[in-house]
């Protein structure tokens, strides 16, 4: 009796062992890869990306998965052909660099002063900077406004 059980036990596991195990189909997503080597520093257009399809359990929430997202931007380290963009890689471009001098202007009215300072960080279009007048030594703060160009006091 007891030997009978343990037979069809085995054949009802090797029933199942002998069935086909059903695959199931991946989930995928588009992500955003470089067409080509974009190197740091490169301003990124529509011609150095490409759409692919990739499973979704290989997007991280960080992935870029919209080229507008991207297109114009600065690579802040360089992007390999076919690995998906990090929003973390890319940044608005640096328009005024560390350690230059730049054109400062302060505006008030009718009335408009310039000079050179220089800069001590970089910065993007609108962001706040650091910078100093050489001639004083004075620290300012002033939002960038342009390649090499800084508005005070807006």
């Amino acid at each position: 009796m007891v030997m009978r059980r343990c037979i069809r036990w085995l054949a009802f596991l090797a029933c199942f062992a002998l069935l086909p195990l059903r695959a199931e189909a991946e989930e995928m997503a588009y992500a955003i890869v470089p067409a080509t080597r974009i190197q740091a520093g490169d301003l990124i257009s529509r011609a150095d990306l490409q759409k692919i399809e990739i499973p979704v359990r290989r997007l991280r929430p960080d992935s870029v998965t919209e080229m507008d997202d991207i297109v114009g931007m600065q690579a802040r380290r360089t992007l390999l052909p076919g690995h998906v963009i990090s929003s973390l890689t890319v940044g608005k471009p640096v328009l005024v660099e560390r350690n230059k001098r730049v054109q400062a202007r302060y505006t008030q009215g009718g009335l408009e002063l310039s000079l050179r300072v220089v800069s001590a960080q970089d910065g993007a279009m609108g962001e706040t900077v650091r910078v100093t007048n050489p001639d004083t030594g004075s620290v300012l703060y002033a939002t960038v406004s342009g390649y090499s160009q800084v508005d005070i006091g807006r």
